[in-house]
């Protein structure tokens, strides 16, 4: 902590070092955006309104109450040194419960304190200001309400009452009042102070003052109740279900403390929604997105919940693995990412996921507001990526000891640690983050896994390696048809065991069930029976029950008896009554088949539509192209290249996912602003006057002369004015050349966007 005095924000200013710079300029980036040129520039930036606010909404709400003390002067002096400098507050114990010395060195960090010449911080010029503008009661610090329950209470009132909260909360918190503490017991005024609903200032007699609590349930916050706002909150002991629980439900008992079995689930919706997209693509509204009739779809034919696959089609399509038809119009169609998807580990793809997410500025849980619950091209929101990023960053300040809590104690936690950033307001983007982090296994029991606290170590994929189990290489095959896989089984076998087996329970112990119709969709796939009897005997611990044996054999003997043809199709078979019998089959009447020879029809219908149709009637056909050879219906359409505008560039350095939430610049840009702003301000201490207008040539000239570097203010082309430290070597048609020393760099001047010169005097 810097313990000398100033006697001025500017000469504070002045004071600091390249690394305190650096660090200043990485916690607000907003001043340095364009770089710099000077410290005076830099200070006009840091005191503007607009900037204290970007700032203030990264502190938490000890940072908050002890500028607003700072404001006040309300501070006791129990030693002559800062440390012994505490702040009087009336809603916290022991005068104020935190390290003052811990709380100045940060806020000096944001350049909103700085330490005075008497012993005392000061705030720089027009913070005070903003302070008082806050809805916040940061010098009281009253127990906070639940927002849901006030703003029940609030519905309820009589209209009259509910217009003065309303008009309250629009203009700022605070109203005059002519004599209210004489108005008659049942005036609106009275009646709401009475149900502490409003409070009375304490400076001003006739000022009434909307308590923020209420102010932040009028704004549709969600923040919960909490009794000391000065100290942390922790969750309460429950044991009630967390918010996804319904979700996991079927799963088998796994790792919930790393959130592999989330993932596990995330990864089964994924492998099922690309399936079923392969099969048939999705259709969207005609305004975009995806609708109701479309998601009934996807969950009949995968058996999922409808929070899973809109997780899943945002995943998708933010990896690029779904994309909208340029052939069809409003239908999306599975790419060639699929397939890189599905080739790569499980620990590749969850890291690929959670790095995905976290830089999506997408509601990954749909927009139900809107007629698209999914994939509506127009819910993208920036602010999005805030919300996310600080939401679970404060669940790091809840030890590692805590497994359980709710969403109410995220709530009170987040409004304690950001008092005033949106993630509350609304309460879509707060539950949302809650549920997609669950299902990413970033969450458990809404508390951080360990892969969820890698995200700020800048361990991810360590983390997620350590806890991912090797790929395994057995199964077990069971009586009852079914296959129970431990784990992981390498990307190739999880394929071909899909392809003849349906998933029954996801999970990290996943079971699959064997049926008839799975093997015909193995064998409509290309697999034939010794591929799957191979693919079994290899992998099972135990031998494969005899009866499935048959059952495969059986499946693959009937397989391939119909043989459909395109016509626009024909069907045809060795065995005559076999093609009486479809002719026959009413299930089958609307394809308008006719007979050309005994063991040949042909149909109205397209070879697909037909082949649908006899497999309903229970029937087992394969489909055949022009030459004869068997057709495979699992890709029945190419996937496009992906160039998809709902994909985001996902960066693998850690550090740009876990050390940058406060600012877009990396250490070594910063690092590199705060240099140059030394180096200027060097220049100043150590050159003479500024010359400008006519006297410019004249001082030009008489630096080319002594051989002395100047410092040169000049307009850039983009119009904005700069410096640089140059020495001149000549002039001439209207052009100065001159050489920077420390690069060898030379440049050259038009004499007219010259502002400025100072001929540097000591070096």
């Amino acid at each position: 902590m810097d313990l000398r005095t100033h006697t001025s924000w500017d000469a504070w200013l002045g004071s600091l070092t390249t690394e305190r710079l650096a660090t200043l300029l990485h916690l607000r980036p907003d001043a340095a955006v364009p770089p710099p040129t000077s410290l005076v520039v830099l200070s006009t930036r840091l005191t503007q309104q607009r900037s204290y606010r970007r700032a203030l909404s990264s502190l938490n709400r000890p940072q908050l109450a002890f500028l607003a003390t700072v404001a006040t002067g309300n501070i006791q002096k129990n030693t002559g040194d800062h440390a012994g400098l505490s702040p009087i507050l009336p809603g916290a114990t022991d005068c104020f419960p935190y390290d003052t010395q811990n709380l100045a060195v940060s806020l000096q960090n944001y350049a909103l304190l700085y330490p005075g010449d008497d012993d005392g911080y000061l705030l720089p010029p027009g913070l005070p200001d903003v302070l008082s503008q806050l809805p916040l009661d940061l010098l009281d610090n009253p127990p906070l309400r639940d927002c849901s329950e006030l703003r029940a209470h609030i519905a309820l009132l009589p209209p009259k009452q509910r217009q003065v909260l309303k008009t309250l909360a629009e203009s700022g918190r605070k109203g005059h009042a002519t004599a209210v503490v004489q108005a008659p017991p049942d005036h609106p005024l009275q009646q709401l102070l009475a149900a502490e609903l409003l409070t009375l200032d304490k400076r001003t007699e006739d000022t009434v003052l909307l308590p923020e609590d209420v102010y932040s349930a009028l704004h549709h916050s969600i923040a919960a109740a909490h009794e000391e706002p000065l100290v942390c909150p922790t969750p309460k002991q429950r044991n009630s279900p967390t918010a996804v629980a319904h979700l996991l439900a079927s799963t088998t008992a796994g790792s919930f403390a790393t959130g592999l079995d989330h993932f596990a689930l995330l990864l089964h919706t994924l492998r099922e929604l690309i399936t079923t997209i392969d099969n048939q693509p999705l259709h969207a509204l005609a305004d975009g997105g995806i609708g109701q009739r479309e998601l009934r779809r996807l969950a009949t034919s995968t058996d999922l919940a409808t929070d899973q696959i809109t997780i899943g089609l945002e995943a998708l399509a933010a990896l690029g693995i779904i994309e909208e038809s340029l052939l069809e119009d409003g239908a999306w169609t599975t790419t060639i990412t699929a397939d890189a998807f599905l080739a790569v580990s499980p620990a590749e793809q969850w890291e690929l996921l959670i790095r995905t997410w976290w830089h999506s500025p997408r509601p990954w849980g749909g927009t139900p507001h809107e007629r698209a619950l999914a994939l509506n091209p127009h819910a993208a929101d920036s602010h999005l990526l805030a919300i996310r990023h600080q939401l679970l960053e404060s669940l790091t300040l809840w030890p590692t000891s805590l497994h359980t809590a709710e969403a109410s104690d995220v709530a009170a936690l987040t409004h304690w640690n950001y008092p005033l950033i949106p993630a509350l307001a609304g309460g879509d983007a707060f539950t949302d983050t809650l549920q997609v982090a669950e299902m990413l296994g970033l969450l458990h029991s809404t508390t951080l896994t360990q892969v969820g606290r890698s995200l700020f170590t800048g361990e991810l994929a360590e983390t997620i390696a350590s806890h991912i189990p090797p790929e395994t290489t057995s199964i077990l095959v069971q009586d009852d048809y079914t296959v129970l896989v431990q784990g992981f089984l390498s990307p190739a076998h999880t394929d071909t065991l899909r392809r003849f087996a349906k998933v029954e329970s996801p999970g990290m112990a996943t079971l699959y069930r064997i049926t008839e119709e799975s093997i015909r969709h193995a064998l409509d796939t290309g697999l034939t029976a010794t591929d799957i009897h191979t693919f079994l005997q290899d992998l099972s611990v135990n031998a494969v029950p005899q009866a499935l044996g048959y059952l495969i054999d059986d499946a693959a003997r009937r397989h391939g008896a119909l043989r459909v043809a395109p016509a626009l199709s024909v069907v045809h078979s060795d065995d005559p009554a076999l093609i009486r019998t479809v002719m026959a089959a009413p299930a089958v009447h609307h394809c308008g088949l006719r007979s050309l020879a005994p063991t040949v029809a042909i149909a109205d219908v397209t070879p697909r539509e037909l082949h649908s149709a006899l497999q309903q009637a229970g029937f087992s056909p394969i489909l055949e192209d022009h030459h004869g050879g068997v057709l495979a219906l699992r890709h029945h359409r190419p996937r496009p290249l992906t160039d998809n505008p709902y994909r985001s560039p996902v960066p693998t350095d850690d550090s740009l996912t876990t050390r940058s939430l406060h600012s877009q610049f990396s250490q070594e840009q910063v690092l590199e602003i705060a240099n140059r702003l030394q180096a200027a301000e060097d220049n100043s201490r150590n050159s003479g006057p500024m010359v400008t207008g006519e006297g410019i040539i004249p001082t030009l000239q008489e630096a080319i002369t002594s051989n002395r570097e100047v410092i040169l203010g000049f307009i850039k082309g983009t119009g904005v004015e700069a410096q640089i430290r140059l020495l001149p070597q000549g002039m001439s048609g209207g052009r100065l050349d001159a050489m920077e020393l420390a690069t060898r760099q030379p440049y050259r001047f038009a004499l007219h966007k010259i502002r400025s010169v100072r001929i540097v005097t000591d070096e």
